[in-house]
């Protein structure tokens, strides 16, 4: 699927929600919103970020390449782009092009944030996985349980094939180039894994963190809607397993599929459907926001590159 069909896909998806669930109901439950808790939620998003950035700081600048300071704003920028990008690992690609243009190493930068992207995407196999036996009962073999596994099958059989047609297509088009930029990579990823464990435990510890706080934000936020009665520790879990299908290549970053498993899955713990989709729709804009009204003076007043040079 190419970015446009993707788009089209997500957006077809997110209409006929709103045919499923009537516009007027989801437009509805803002009308006793509670926003002070919608800033609540504001900050907590940010504060994930922030963890986020130093996770993966962590593992891009290993000898005091970059600065702090100066790496937050490249974080802040990819952040803003990976989410107008299709996958989750346009954030990846636009950190790794945009720490080049101070001088950095692409190939370099490219594995040391891949390691910070699988232990994010183990951390949250690892919480959706406790959600789905433990909150969503998915081991009973319910009518919903058999939808949700037919849905998953459907959606790792496309991944799978996509995957086999992409990798053919990139070999066969430049080959020795890829071969050689895919093994300057994995060395990197082994040399950092190794050399620098206290690092990545580190980057585990955090990660581990800006999950559980992104989790919180949807749990404020189901809150703001008036379902103060949910635990945090229903929400974070599911949440994660939500979350999972953005990787998927479906839909442009996840716009519509996860708000569909979202509903199913929050529907095992008694949510509506409803509101379900309001907080995730809602959750969309905020971080839309949060991610591009910064990053936007970020990439306009960007500097001139340096001559920074990784080792």
């Amino acid at each position: 699927m190419n970015k446009w069909l993707r788009a089209f896909v997500g957006v077809s998806i997110i209409f006929l929600l709103f045919y499923i669930f009537e516009f007027k109901e989801i437009v509805g439950a803002f009308q006793n919103i509670d926003i002070r808790l919608v800033f609540l939620v504001g900050l907590v998003i940010m504060g994930s970020t922030l963890f986020g950035a130093i996770g993966m700081y962590l593992l891009v600048s290993r000898g005091d390449e970059i600065l702090f300071s100066r790496f937050l704003p490249v974080y802040w920028a990819s952040w803003a782009i990976g989410l107008v990008v299709p996958g989750q690992v346009g954030d990846v690609a636009s950190i790794s092009l945009l720490l080049k243009r101070l001088g950095f190493e692409w190939s370099a930068i490219l594995a040391r944030s891949l390691v910070d992207k699988v232990i994010t995407l183990l951390i949250m196999s690892a919480l959706a996985i406790y959600g789905l036996i433990y909150f969503a009962k998915i081991d009973h073999l319910n009518s919903k349980a058999i939808l949700w596994i037919i849905f998953w099958l459907v959606i790792l059989s496309t991944l799978c094939i996509w995957m086999q047609r992409e990798f053919v297509r990139r070999v066969n088009s430049k080959k020795f180039k890829i071969l050689k930029f895919t093994s300057n990579t994995l060395k990197e990823i082994a040399n950092t894994v190794l050399n620098y464990p206290l690092r990545v435990i580190a980057n585990f510890m955090i990660t581990f963190f800006k999950i559980v706080l992104i989790g919180t934000a949807y749990w404020l936020m189901f809150k703001a809607l008036g379902h103060a009665d949910i635990s945090l520790w229903e929400v974070i879990p599911l949440v994660a397993a939500s979350s999972l299908v953005a990787y998927l290549p479906i839909s442009l970053n996840g716009i519509g599929t996860v708000e569909i498993t979202g509903i199913l899955l929050f529907s095992y713990i008694g949510l509506p459907e409803t509101t379900v989709l309001t907080t995730f729709l809602s959750m969309r804009l905020i971080v839309f926001l949060l991610a591009w009204l910064p990053a936007s003076l970020i990439l306009l007043i960007a500097r001139e590159p340096t001559s920074n040079t990784l080792s």
